[in-house]
């Protein structure tokens, strides 16, 4: 019986593989491996096949003694089959949290820079993982679930680029019908069994309930997977033809023209598409289709471009060579770090009482359009300081009087609203037009702290 399913599944392999083309017999493979089934049932199956291979194995140190137990039994098997092994160990948490990220995408993160680093030590062609049937499925309605679009549809591409996963036509039966007959040694993730992270709930809960629904859910959501893919490619066939056709190129960036852009339709993909470049997100893509019909003038502000709403076009422009030097603050920010220091975010009702520190701005919150773009003082810059009873006055001037070195002034950030106005030249002053009065009701504090 064992020889017989060690035998089917190496078949197969072999006929996926001379169908697919992903790798060739003299290619080396570099097999990510976590010391679980699937990646264990992978690097198996590359020792039988006699392809040239070697391992690479991340310890993420999030589950202490079993971590480093799975690294342990990886060194031995590399030792035991005589194939090179790369292990790297990682401070996960700390890495996550100093970049703002969720524990599974910093170590996603972590994991395929050291995967590309490894294969280029060892020579390696392609970086294989293991990736099977479900995790096509847990990835399709993930994604779904988060909203990403029609590209997160696709599923998990069979090659991307130097990644190669060889079981993605395998169901999870399978290989661990395999894993069992074969008695291919592995260690159990306990953090799998855990319904803490999102796909885990998918794969243990959602999962199991639909395929009451569909028992052959797995086939089909791969058979959807690929028809995403086809329509995706379509679809941005499609995004090229208008790109074409509507982004104009000008002397200081780009134009869309008003009238051509309301004549398609659906408007808002087709503009979420033509801004996504310039680094617009959706929100923004939709307060931009409502001003088509509103008066010239309007301007909204990316981390890297400004839009203006001109009388006949959207004109796009850099709004500087430096894109480090912006940052973008939403509404429910409230932390950002940046080379110079700290800006905290927080809101308040109308008792709130003002702090008279110039390293803390209060406004009223009501006057802000958001989201407030972060960025260094340039040339021409001006507002209204506070207490100068609406006087115009170029921030330059303010840093001449306030006798601050011309070295100085770039450390000194300035914070507008998506209108383009200055809210607060950090640290000094903000502009009388968005000061707290008698009527505010909602007030907006912003503390800064230099390093």
């Amino acid at each position: 019986m064992a020889a017989n399913i060690d035998a089917n599944v190496i078949q197969e392999y072999l006929e996926r593989l001379r169908a697919s083309r992903l790798y060739q017999a003299k290619d080396k493979i570099l097999c990510a491996i976590s010391g679980g089934k699937d990646s264990m049932a992978l690097a198996t199956l590359l020792k039988q096949t006699n392809q040239p291979f070697a391992l690479a194995h991340c310890n993420f140190s999030l589950r202490d003694e079993e971590s480093d137990a799975d690294e342990q039994m990886l060194l031995e098997i590399a030792d035991q089959w005589q194939v090179q092994i790369k292990t790297r160990r990682f401070d996960t948490q700390a890495y996550a949290l100093e970049n703002k990220l969720s524990i599974q995408v910093a170590a996603r993160n972590l994991r395929y820079a050291f995967l590309e680093q490894a294969r280029a030590e060892l020579d390696c062609t392609f970086i294989a993982t293991a990736h099977h049937q479900q995790d096509v499925a847990e990835t399709i309605l993930y994604n779904l679930i988060k909203g990403t679009g029609l590209a997160g549809l696709k599923g998990i591409p069979e090659k991307n680029g130097k990644i190669i996963r060889p079981l993605l036509h395998f169901s999870r039966k399978q290989i661990e019908d395999y894993i069992s007959e074969h008695n291919i040694p592995y260690r159990e993730d306990s953090s799998n069994q855990s319904n803490k992270y999102s796909r885990n709930k998918i794969r243990n809960q959602v999962l199991p309930v639909l395929q009451t629904i569909n028992p052959a859910l797995l086939s089909t959501m791969q058979e959807n997977a690929r028809r995403f893919s086809e329509i995706e490619q379509i679809y941005q066939t499609g995004v090229v033809f208008y790109k074409k056709k509507l982004l104009k190129s000008t002397i200081g960036g780009y134009k869309i023209s008003i009238a051509h852009l309301k004549q398609i339709d659906p408007v808002p993909a087709l503009l979420f598409e033509l801004l996504k470049p310039f680094n617009f997100h959706a929100d923004q893509c939709e307060q931009i289709l409502i001003a088509l019909d509103a008066q010239p003038g309007k301007q909204f502000l990316s981390p890297t471009h400004q839009l203006i709403r001109d009388r006949q076009f959207l004109l796009i422009s850099k709004l500087e060579d430096e894109a480090a030097d912006h940052f973008l603050l939403q509404q429910e920010d409230r932390t950002l770090k940046t080379d110079h220091g700290s800006f905290s975010l927080s809101f308040h009702g109308p008792d709130y009482k003002i702090k008279k520190q110039p390293s803390i701005a209060a406004l009223d919150a009501d006057r802000i359009q958001w989201p407030i773009l972060l960025r260094s003082w340039k040339k021409g810059d001006y507002f209204y300081p506070f207490g100068m009873k609406m006087k115009k006055k170029k921030v330059n001037e303010v840093f001449k009087d306030l006798k601050i070195p011309v070295h100085e002034k770039h450390k000194h950030w300035i914070l507008l609203d998506q209108s383009g106005k200055i809210l607060w030249l950090a640290g000094l002053r903000i502009d009388e037009r968005f000061r707290i009065r008698e009527n505010t009701n909602k007030v907006l504090e912003i503390s800064w702290k230099a390093n």
